[in-house]
């Protein structure tokens, strides 16, 4: 009994990180990835909605995917975030999280027009995705430096 009143205080008094030091500290190298699976995904896609034949199955499992790598890279802040004032950061992250929960229903509109041969919807969708993804590289990716020799 004594053992375990010792470990309840030891873990009591334990501290347990934020969920916004956690993200901070997390390196931004896993969003290149997902970013990179959703791209090779979302490329797919286009080449159905441009190429596909008819009667052939919409590449339902490359949205899947794209969904996945997006729901992923939204764990994750801004490689720039740091980079922004201490007292902006938080709220960087938060215009980034919502920017992704905005791809993310984009990609399940997708979904929807694909599973109802949409072909018009699956494309409007598409050219959203797009479109979101250039705004949001815009403000949250930044530009990369290349050293002047």
């Amino acid at each position: 009994m004594r053992n375990l009143l010792l470990s309840s205080l030891l873990f009591a008094l334990v501290p347990v990180p934020s969920l916004q030091a956690q993200e901070s500290e997390r390196p931004a190298a896993p969003i290149k990835a997902e970013m990179k699976r959703f791209d090779e995904a979302l490329d797919a896609v286009i080449d159905f909605l441009e190429d596909g034949k008819p009667g052939e199955a919409p590449p339902l499992a490359k949205v899947a995917a794209a969904q996945a790598a997006l729901q992923a890279s939204k764990q994750h802040p801004p490689r720039i975030t740091g980079e922004q004032p201490q007292d902006k950061q938080e709220a960087f992250v938060r215009d980034y999280r919502i920017a992704m929960n905005r791809m993310i229903r984009s990609a399940l509109d997708l979904e929807d027009a694909l599973l109802q041969g949409d072909k018009k919807a699956a494309q409007k969708a598409v050219d959203d995705m797009v479109a979101q993804k250039k705004t949001g590289h815009r403000t949250f990716k930044g530009r990369r430096r290349r050293s002047r020799k």
